[in-house]
C-alpha cells in the first residue's frame, strides 16, 4: 500500500469517523486523512488546495451530509479539469437512488458494511485507491457476512 497518501474524506457522522480512524490504525496505514463534514467543505478545501498545489491523492465522499450532499459535491468536482483527475470513492449506506448511475460513472462506490471485519476490508479497499489511476469506476460491497 502506498505510504503517505493524502486523503480528503467527507463524513458527517462522528461514529463513522472514529471507525475509519480505528480501521486505519488496525491496517497500520501511514496516510494523512483530512476529514471534513459536508460537500461544501470538500469544495472549499479542494479549491484552496489547488491554489497551493497541495491536492489530495484521493477524495472519499459520503452522500447524506448536511449543507451539500456528496452527489452534489461530485457533480461540481468533475466539472474542474484540475480536480476531476483525482480518484474518488463514494462510501455510503447505499441510499443514493437515482443518482447511482451518475455517481458510478465518476467514482468507485463502496457500501458501508455492518460488521467491523467487513468495514475493515472495505476501508482497506478504499485506501488502496491511492495507488490506482483515476477514471476507473466500480461498485463494491464487503458486507457478505
Amino acid at each position: 500500500m502506498k505510504e503517505n497518501c493524502t486523503i480528503l474524506w467527507a463524513e458527517d457522522d462522528q461514529d463513522d469517523i472514529d471507525l475509519i480512524l480505528e480501521a486505519a490504525k488496525d491496517l497500520r496505514v501511514d496516510h494523512l486523512i483530512d476529514f471534513v463534514r459536508n460537500g461544501e467543505e470538500v469544495l472549499n478545501k479542494l479549491f484552496r488546495s489547488s491554489v497551493n498545489k497541495t491536492l489530495p491523492q484521493l477524495i472519499v465522499l459520503d452522500n447524506n451530509m448536511p449543507v451539500m450532499s456528496g452527489a452534489e459535491a461530485l457533480n461540481r468536482i468533475v466539472k474542474h479539469d484540475q480536480l476531476k483527475t483525482i480518484p474518488i470513492a463514494f462510501f455510503t449506506t447505499g441510499k443514493i437512488g437515482s443518482e447511482l448511475h451518475r455517481i458510478h460513472h465518476h467514482a468507485q462506490v463502496f457500501l458501508k458494511p455492518s460488521s467491523y471485519s467487513s468495514f475493515l476490508e472495505t476501508i482497506k479497499d478504499i485506501l488502496e485507491l491511492c495507488e490506482q489511476p483515476s477514471g476507473q469506476s466500480s461498485f463494491y460491497t464487503s458486507d457478505a457476512e
